[in-house]
């Protein structure tokens, strides 16, 4: 993880993330997938992506994500965008 952000940094910290009303779950680039049952954990502290019992739902949602990126032709970005400035804020 330290050697991408060091050799990539513009990938460092890039996700794509899908919400239901019962689940999030986000995927990430350089560090381990996320899973939140909205319902018990709405604060969204306690991952259970790696929790055997929940690997239907992360596979379920995952699939769901990217049907869904490739329908809309999104990609999960690479670079920085430059309408956006260092915290996120949106030029021009």
């Amino acid at each position: 993880k330290h050697a991408l952000e060091r050799d990539r940094p513009e990938l460092a910290g890039r996700s794509t993330a899908i919400r239901t009303p019962a689940w999030t779950y986000v995927h990430r680039i350089s560090d381990v997938d996320e899973l939140y049952d909205r319902a018990v954990d709405p604060d969204e502290r306690h991952n259970l992506a790696a929790d055997p019992a929940h690997a239907g739902t992360v596979a379920e949602l995952r699939t769901t994500m990217l049907d869904w990126l490739m329908a809309t032709a999104d990609a999960v970005p690479t670079e920085a965008d430059p309408r956006f400035d260092a915290v996120g804020a949106i030029r021009g």
